[in-house]
């Protein structure tokens, strides 16, 4: 286990960091705050209702030729695919799952299919925002300032 020593950002205390993971003795291990401030944050956050969730959905409004093409394209020079946790057949090895994430259009897909049915199974999904107090299901919008 990697520990380092931080200061907290609100307390300014010195505290141990475990950069490798979370020990169970400290649920509140954390890079920005000691573990006496992490714990009133989470406390104190955990009293606000959440108001929205990310979802997937989905969707046949753009096709895995589509989302293929857009994964293959040059960005730059630069080549990587987001993929998301795949599953595996245990009777069957050869039969792989394959699972993906893509960003078309401004909004964010996901694919997934056996190698062994091919791309004719595929299942694609879109990132939705739904209102926890409404119901309502919204595209999801990425707010972020540059």
């Amino acid at each position: 286990m990697i520990e380092r020593y931080h200061r907290c950002n609100h307390c300014l205390s010195v505290y141990l960091y475990f950069v490798t993971g979370n020990p169970p003795w400290n649920p509140y291990n954390d890079r920005d705050y000691c573990p006496n401030c992490k714990k009133a944050i989470v406390e104190t956050l955990n009293k606000i209702p959440q108001k929205y969730e990310r979802t997937y959905i989905e969707t046949n409004e753009v096709t895995i030729d589509q989302l293929i093409e857009e994964e293959n394209r040059d960005k730059g020079g630069l080549s990587f695919v987001r993929i998301s946790a795949p599953l595996f057949d245990l009777q069957d090895p050869s039969n792989r799952n394959i699972a993906r994430i893509v960003l078309l259009n401004g909004k964010e897909y996901s694919y997934s299919y056996w190698t062994k049915t091919g791309k004719d199974k595929v299942i694609i999904k879109v990132l939705k925002e739904k209102n926890l107090t409404t119901g309502e299901i919204t595209d999801w919008k990425e707010y972020k300032q540059d």
